[in-house]
């Protein structure tokens, strides 16, 4: 689900300077397009982890980012699917509506991380990096030896993100949520390697959860039939 970019091995540009001119014409083109950058990728330019997951949600930008918003424990919560927050005891449940209070995020803010640490103080949060009202909301951390960015995009069903020039014909109906993780890890060896997977499973569960979420918030919910009784 998730699209993971390891990180290209040191001697890779050594290499390619002593092949042959035969070796370079057995060889298929690579192409010269340089890897998509998003807002944020910025702030870990020389992540090893990248993690993206993707959905469009039948609601234009406007409709979903004040959900976006206000995101996060002790806050509007994880936007658990409807079918599972009705079996949730009521103070494990998201919000249901968007609440005043939580709409003003600002870059500096923090917002209490999901985990085992209960109080600020347990340095379990993460921290607003960069906020675009309707288009862009980057969270930065550290957890286990890993510095990561968490971006919450809102694209055009053609990639685009909302906003730009490539914008000007996109749907008005459609978004496409886009997640992204990037994450640089501080350990080695086996630690490293476990980081990685952790952070990797960590991701396409909020992604498992964050989606259906929100589009059980914000698109339209179909009508139901109306039973019409036979006049005789």
């Amino acid at each position: 689900m998730a699209d993971v970019h390891p990180a290209q091995p040191a001697d890779a540009h050594h290499a390619q300077a002593e092949a042959t001119p035969q070796d370079a014409a057995q060889q298929p083109a690579k192409s010269a397009t340089p890897a998509a950058s998003f807002l944020g990728d910025n702030l870990i330019p020389d992540a090893e982890m990248v993690y993206d997951q993707k959905r469009t949600i039948n609601a234009p930008p406007e409709d979903i980012w004040p959900w976006l918003v206000q995101w996060g424990k002790d806050r509007g919560g994880w936007y658990l699917p409807a079918k599972v927050e009705k079996i949730l005891p009521e103070k494990f449940r998201s919000a249901p509506t968007i609440v005043p209070k939580w709409q003003t995020l600002k870059v500096g803010d923090t917002v209490p991380d999901y985990g085992l640490g209960k109080k600020d103080s347990d340095g379990h949060n993460i921290e607003v990096a960069l906020v675009e009202s309707d288009r862009a909301l980057v969270y930065k951390g550290e957890r286990a030896g890993v510095n990561f960015t968490w971006a919450l995009l809102l694209e055009t069903p053609g990639g685009a993100a909302v906003g730009s020039s490539a914008d000007s014909t996109a749907s008005a109906t459609e978004t496409v949520l886009h997640l992204r993780f990037r994450g640089k890890s501080n350990q080695t060896g086996w630690k490293a390697k476990v980081a990685v997977q952790v952070a990797k499973v960590s991701d396409a569960v909020m992604a498992s959860a964050i989606f259906p979420g929100i589009a059980d918030r914000v698109e339209p919910k179909p009508e139901k039939a109306k039973k019409v009784k036979d006049v005789a």
